[in-house]
């Protein structure tokens, strides 16, 4: 899908329900990849930041509230280290679903590409649940070795 249909898309009218999203990121998904659910999640989010490049923090955003991933903010950026805070409604329904263990790397493959892609070094990310807040930290680890972008 190239930008201007994305645009469209965005601008469009109807979003998908909660249970729409839930459906397949929760339930479909896994039962089809079953153990390999989390590796090619975290590969995909790369793949989907590799088509969809965003620059700024705030483009990536607004991107994680339009793909349905939830309200981004970027915490703190010490050194080689980036934290991220993944909260809203999006998340919150994710816990309805799989309270004890949602998955959310392939919100954390699409963080670290764009981060890699920024940087021109490489990235990696994983996240941390917390259950009680309903709340997701996602932390970026840029590493000090140049990136093989295309």
């Amino acid at each position: 899908m190239d930008a201007h249909t994305y645009d469209l898309l965005v601008a469009a009218n109807g979003a998908p329900s909660p249970f729409a999203i839930n459906l397949l990121r929760d339930i479909l998904i896994p039962d089809v990849l079953q153990e390999d659910t989390s590796s090619i999640s975290y590969w995909a989010g790369k793949n989907l930041a590799r088509t969809y490049q965003v620059s700024l923090d705030e483009e990536i955003a607004i991107f994680f509230l339009n793909a349905g991933f939830g309200e981004l903010t970027k915490l703190s950026q010490q050194g080689n280290q980036q934290t991220w805070q993944l909260a809203g409604d999006f998340v919150k329904n994710r816990f309805l679903v799989n309270s004890a263990h949602p998955d959310f790397n392939l919100e954390a493959g699409f963080l670290s590409q764009q981060v890699e892609q920024a940087t021109h070094l490489n990235a990696e990310a994983n996240f941390e649940i917390n259950s009680e807040t309903q709340i997701v930290l996602i932390n970026v680890h840029v590493e000090d070795i140049p990136a093989n972008l295309p």
